[in-house]
């Protein structure tokens, strides 16, 4: 019988058949084993060797050691779609029943070892309703979860700033949208290190996202974040939950709150002054040296560290909130031990933030 015809096969190609996207890991005894297209791809990515069975191209990997390939993979833009043994048969007698488990993309990542300490991991949705774009994003290893919306004539200049701010590893796409708007179309593709999904309008549903989001925000209307039913933001919003849902496949208890923003919330620093000014990447080799982040970060812990940026890159407008950072700033700067105090309690603190989401969502 030919190799692609075995049971095991036949196995595989079902699973297969449902992650056409993703390189499909799937496990046989200590192993992952990658067949066909996925074994070459894999191989070439990974520098491992490329083999055959019965004319069928396939390489594997230790399931020990599959953090660091999967690190690389995902490095590479790649989808992995991770399918586990979940019960094995009797001796002797047919095959291990075997299921995808998790579905790891460069936007969803949780695993301390994927992820930069010291930056959040977004994954953005884009869509449009009622003349406005819809723009969420979401760190599925902190559960910062927030959306905006702006008018469709504004997308050029608003869309690059955001892009350029957020630095997403990941975006879910309106693909109505995506074939129409060459404006969009064009900013998304100049950034190279993106994984762009496309979906079907419907993915994007207004009603559906709003029960999505009051389901998942635990309460009974979105009005207490300033939402309405036909609030643009909410169609993109509900395609990142729905989006991180079918990835994970897990529940996401973590995420419990939506920061809803505008313009008139932050001065909204385009791409230019980002990129001029060196805030967090400089111009020579877009590292963090020589930075006005680098020169700001004395922080002791991770989270403060993500503050930071995030604070740096998003400059408030309020008077009131500026006031209380500056005296805050002000209380520390006058009493020094208490500083030191402080700071020495901190350096002791690991990242809480992501260490509860991976505890929330059982991959701790």
């Amino acid at each position: 019988m030919a190799e692609t015809t075995t049971p095991m096969m036949i196995q595989y190609k079902q699973l297969k058949q449902n992650h056409k996207d993703a390189i499909l890991f799937f496990r046989l005894g200590d192993f992952y084993e990658m067949f066909e297209d996925d074994a070459r791809e894999a191989s070439r990515i990974l520098d491992i060797t490329l083999t055959k069975r019965a004319n069928v191209p396939m390489c594997g990997i230790p399931y020990h050691a599959a953090g660091s390939y999967i690190q690389r993979l995902v490095r590479a833009g790649k989808k992995i779609a991770v399918c586990e043994q979940i019960a094995m048969p009797t001796p002797g007698r047919g095959l291990a029943t075997r299921e995808v488990v998790q579905i790891i993309t460069p936007g969803t990542l949780v695993d301390e070892g994927l992820l930069e300490q010291a930056a959040n991991n977004y994954l953005v949705a884009i869509t449009s309703l009622h003349g406005r774009i819809s723009l969420s994003y979401c760190d599925l290893s902190t559960g910062r979860f927030a959306v905006t919306s702006f008018p469709l004539a504004e997308r050029e200049q608003r869309l690059r700033c955001e892009l350029y701010r957020l630095q997403p590893r990941e975006v879910v796409m309106d693909e109505s949208l995506w074939e129409t708007d060459s404006v969009l179309k064009r900013l998304v593709d100049e950034r190279e290190d993106i994984l762009v999904n496309r979906f079907p309008s419907w993915y994007f549903d207004p009603v559906s996202a709003w029960t999505r989001l009051s389901r998942q925000l635990n309460v009974v209307t979105l009005k207490g974040f300033g939402l309405s039913q036909d609030s643009a933001e909410v169609a993109s919003a509900g395609a990142v939950l729905q989006y991180i849902e079918d990835t994970s496949k897990n529940m996401l208890p973590h995420i419990r709150n939506l920061q809803v923003y505008s313009e008139q919330n932050h001065v909204m620093l385009d791409e230019s002054t980002q990129r001029n000014l060196e805030l967090v990447h400089n111009l020579q080799d877009g590292s963090r040296r020589y930075t006005l982040y680098e020169v700001l970060n004395h922080t002791k812990t991770a989270m403060g560290a993500r503050r930071l940026y995030e604070w740096i890159l998003s400059p408030l407008l309020d008077k009131d909130g500026i006031t209380k950072r500056l005296e805050c700033v002000n209380f520390f700067f006058r009493d020094q031990r208490v500083l030191s105090q402080v700071r020495e309690k901190l350096s002791g603190i690991l990242d809480i933030e992501r260490l509860s989401s991976r505890i929330a969502m059982d991959r701790a």
